[in-house]
């Protein structure tokens, strides 16, 4: 194969792409990316096809020099290689490497959001859907503690789908706290609320996982078909409030005193 003039002799790699929704094709390319820094290889991306997901990519900085593999050395490496080792390939280093690229903007605020999973997904697919009734025990955990430490500016985001099997009323009803209601908004508005919040709520959904990815402070996880990061709180442990308690505490100090 010919070597393009741009890239020398080096061998460049990609990954194949997915054609699946936006955040389980950029969770892909992590992967990918992260399999590269663990190996020393350069990766140039993936074919990406759907408009808002080069938006989303864009936005977290992630570089993708696809197209311009044209005539280069390159190989692809194929998902059962890459995605082996599952999140365990998300080591603080290589997680580091990659977020160093995005440009963080946080506020004053103490922002709690969470992200619902709907749509698509109905409690009959008992493996992705989690009810209102976890996402607010979960919330009111949070509350609790907030409330010893006598936080105030306290901010909560719901984001999920305005097609849903529940009504997202329950969470309109926290009155004592600044509730903003996201329904169909722009990826791009939803991950940029997600990165920056001092609180992160996951579904059991890609779509979540990469902004938690992204997300410096606190993020708790509920179990599905991908592990967590080491940082993250897994809500399902014993000892799951002990060390929400914790975190809070942490990050009022460093980030709201």
């Amino acid at each position: 194969m010919k070597v393009g003039k741009e890239f020398s002799s080096e061998i460049y790699y990609c990954s194949p792409g997915r054609g699946d929704r936006s955040g389980a094709q950029i969770h892909d390319m992590l992967f990918a990316k992260a399999y590269c820094i663990e190996n020393n290889y350069k990766y140039i991306g993936c074919p990406i096809h759907s408009g808002e997901t080069k938006t989303l990519v864009e936005y977290l900085n992630i570089t993708n020099n696809y197209k311009i593999i044209d005539g280069s050395t390159y190989k692809i490496i194929l998902p059962n290689v890459y995605r082996k080792k599952d999140s365990i390939i998300f080591t603080q280093k290589i997680r580091d490497k990659i977020i160093s690229n995005f440009n963080y903007k946080y506020d004053n605020n103490f922002t709690i959001t969470v992200h619902i999973r709907r749509g698509d997904v109905g409690p009959e697919q008992k493996k992705r859907y989690l009810y209102n009734k976890y996402y607010i025990n979960i919330l009111k955990q949070i509350l609790i503690h907030l409330e010893k430490y006598n936080n105030k500016n306290i901010v909560i985001n719901i984001c999920s789908e305005s097609k849903s099997f529940e009504s997202f009323d329950e969470f309109e009803q926290i009155t004592d706290y600044n509730v903003k209601l996201y329904l169909d908004t722009s990826l791009n508005k939803v991950y940029d609320l997600m990165i920056h919040s001092d609180i992160l709520i996951l579904s059991k959904s890609s779509f979540s996982f990469v902004p938690a990815f992204y997300n410096k402070r606190c993020v708790i996880y509920y179990p599905f078909w991908h592990n967590k990061l080491d940082h993250w709180l897994n809500s399902t442990e014993i000892d799951f409030d002990v060390k929400l308690e914790k975190q809070i505490k942490n990050l009022i100090v460093k980030y709201h005193s």
